[in-house]
């Protein structure tokens, strides 16, 4: 019973804020300039989570077959590789 009328003190307060004569037209404006700004958000954020997702899974079937099919590297490739190892370690490498 205590939290019905908590709530029902709460909710009247929200539609005296929101329904206002004076401030109420720009306080519903100001919400519903959130509410697009937050679904652009999630929208964004979604195709982030895609993306990172699609190339993940890439990066993960590149390594699967990379190991399956094992073959010589050329000479140049292999002292390259051997140089972006070195690279994290030394200046000049």
């Amino acid at each position: 019973m205590k939290s019905q009328v908590v709530t029902g003190i709460g909710v009247g307060a929200g539609l005296m804020y929101l329904f206002d004569p004076a401030q109420g037209a720009r306080r519903r404006a100001l919400v519903s300039d959130k509410a697009v700004h937050v679904g652009h958000l999630s929208e964004r954020m979604t195709g982030k989570a895609g993306r990172d997702l699609r190339n993940r899974l890439r990066g993960m079937q590149h390594a699967v077959v990379s190991t399956l099919r094992r073959s010589e590297a050329p000479d140049a490739v292999v002292q390259e590789r051997v140089r972006a190892r070195m690279g994290r370690f030394v200046s000049h490498p």
